[in-house]
């Protein structure tokens, strides 16, 4: 599930950026790939989830809440 990749690069990303502080200096390069790798998968997921949502047609209530709920999981991610 693409959001579920998206929740986890996230949080990845989130890990990454919280070690820079205690990072030995000799390994920094390899915090900042982590860091740059983890944002292009969230990227890519939020991308696939925007595409995936774009081409759902709700017939339902249901359908209108799953929307209106990944919607608003994504953004929380972007911002």
């Amino acid at each position: 599930m693409p959001l579920g990749v998206a929740e986890k690069a996230f949080e990845v990303a989130r890990i990454a950026t919280s070690l820079q502080p205690i990072t030995n200096p000799n390994m920094k390069s390899d915090l900042t790939t982590a860091i740059a790798l983890s944002g292009a998968a969230l990227e890519g997921a939020l991308a696939n989830v925007a595409i995936n949502l774009d081409s759902i047609k709700p017939e339902s209530p249901e359908d209108e809440a799953f929307l209106s709920e990944t919607r608003k999981r994504a953004a929380a991610l972007k911002a």
